[in-house]
C-alpha cells in the first residue's frame, strides 16, 4: 500500500495553531520532576502525565533503529506483551503506513485520521487481522530522531472508541512535547549517571551508559563514546562492538585500554567504562620510569637507578604520556594515583 502524504496540509494547519498553557506546564512538570523517578520508572510516570494533556487508551514508547524493535526496547502502557510480539514475529511490523509516514518525516505527528477515514482503514488487512483484536481504532504517532547516536524515539498513542478520533489540538500537543519526553528521559538518566559514577568512590566517575540486550545504545554520557573509541576508534553508530555485545550479562568486560562494568536495568543493561588500569596500558619499564618520574627525579637520575642511557628514559616518558593521554608531570601523576598503579 502506498503510504498516505498530507504533509504539507498538516504543517499549514500546526503554524497557525498556538501551543497551549497546559503544554507548557507539562514540558516544565517533566524537567522539574523528572530527576526524582527512577530510570525503569521514568516511561510509565511520563505517560500518565501525558495523559493529563491528551486522552489516549493506550500507548507504546520505543527506541531503536528503522527495523523491528528487539522487544525488550518497547514500553507498553494499556496493552499486553503479545501486541508487540505478534506485530513484530508476525510481519505487521512491514504493512503499517503509520509508521512508514512517521518514519519518513521525523518530528512530526501524524494522525491515523489525517491518513485515511475509517471506513478505508476497517477494510485494511491490518485492521481486521491485527489492531482490532487490541482495540485499536485511532492511532498518534511520532519519531523523534537523536542526533549523536541516531537512536529513534517512537511514542504512538491509542484510542479504543471509534467515535473518538485524535483532534488537531491533540497532534499538535504531541508534536510539541514529543522532543521533551525523550530529552527529559535522557535528563534523567544523566541525573541517575552521575549518582551511579559517585557511588563508585574509586577516584573517578565512570562514564555510563544504557543499551538494550541487543547491544543498542540507548543513552550515554559524553565521555563514553570518547572512552570507547579509544579501544574501538573506528566505531561509530548506536550499535555497540561485538566484543563488548557478547559480554553483556556476563559481568563485564576487560579490553586493552577500556574496563566495562556491566549491571541489568529492567530489559537493558547499563554499561560503566573506565580506562583501563595503567599496569595494563603501560610496560613494566614505562610504568618504572613514570613512577620515578613523578617522585621528582630527573631523566638522569632515573637513568642511574634503572641502568639505562637518559635517551631510553625520555622515549618511555614519552609513550607513557601518549598511552595515557596526558600532557604534564601534574597530569601523569593523577594518572598514576596514589599507589603508582592508576588504582583509587
Amino acid at each position: 500500500m502506498p503510504i498516505p502524504s498530507g504533509t504539507d496540509r498538516i504543517r499549514r494547519r500546526t503554524e497557525r495553531m498556538p501551543i497551549d498553557a497546559l503544554v507548557n506546564e507539562f514540558i516544565v512538570g517533566l524537567y522539574r520532576f523528572g530527576r526524582e523517578v527512577s530510570v525503569d520508572a521514568f516511561q510509565p510516570w511520563a505517560l500518565a502525565r501525558l495523559r493529563q494533556l491528551i486522552d489516549f487508551d493506550a500507548a507504546m514508547w520505543r527506541a531503536g533503529g528503522n527495523g523491528p524493535p528487539p522487544l525488550e526496547s518497547i514500553h507498553l502502557d494499556g496493552q499486553p506483551a503479545a501486541l508487540m510480539d505478534e506485530y513484530v514475529r508476525h510481519g505487521w511490523f512491514a504493512h503499517d503506513f503509520l509508521r512508514a509516514r512517521c518514519a519518513a518525516e521525523p518530528g512530526t505527528t501524524f494522525s491515523l485520521g489525517d491518513l485515511m477515514t475509517a471506513q478505508d482503514w476497517h477494510r485494511t488487512p491490518m485492521y481486521r487481522d491485527f489492531a482490532c483484536r487490541y482495540g485499536i481504532e485511532w492511532a498518534l504517532c511520532t519519531h523523534h530522531v537523536e542526533p549523536n547516536l541516531a537512536v529513534k524515539s517512537i511514542v504512538t498513542l491509542w484510542r479504543t472508541d471509534s467515535g473518538h478520533l485524535f483532534t488537531e489540538a491533540d497532534r499538535v500537543r504531541m508534536q510539541a512535547v514529543m522532543p521533551h519526553l525523550v530529552e527529559s528521559m535522557h535528563a534523567n538518566r544523566m541525573w541517575f549517571f552521575a549518582n551511579a559514577g559517585r557511588a563508585q568512590g574509586n577516584g573517578g566517575r565512570p562514564a555510563m551508559g544504557l543499551c538494550d540486550r541487543d547491544g543498542r545504545l540507548h543513552d550515554c554520557s559524553s565521555r563514553f563514546t570518547q572512552l570507547l573509541r579509544t579501544e574501538w576508534p573506528q566505531w561509530a553508530g548506536a550499535m555497540l562492538p561485538a566484543p563488548l555485545v557478547a559480554q553483556l550479562g556476563k559481568g563485564g568486560f576487560r579490553g586493552q585500554l577500556i574496563d566495562v562494568d556491566i549491571e541489568p536495568l529492567g530489559g537493558m543493561w547499563v554499561l560503566g567504562l573506565h580506562a583501563a588500569s595503567v599496569t595494563r596500558r603501560l610496560g613494566a619499564r614505562e610504568l618504572q620510569a613514570a613512577r620515578l618520574y613523578v617522585k621528582g627525579l630527573s631523566y638522569r637520575e632515573i637513568a642511574a637507578t634503572v641502568g639505562v642511557a637518559p635517551a631510553t628514559v625520555r622515549n618511555q616518558l614519552r609513550s607513557s604520556f601518549s598511552k595515557l593521554g596526558v600532557k604534564s608531570k601534574l597530569e601523569l601523576a593523577r594518572r598514576l594515583g596514589p599507589h603508582g598503579d592508576g588504582i583509587g
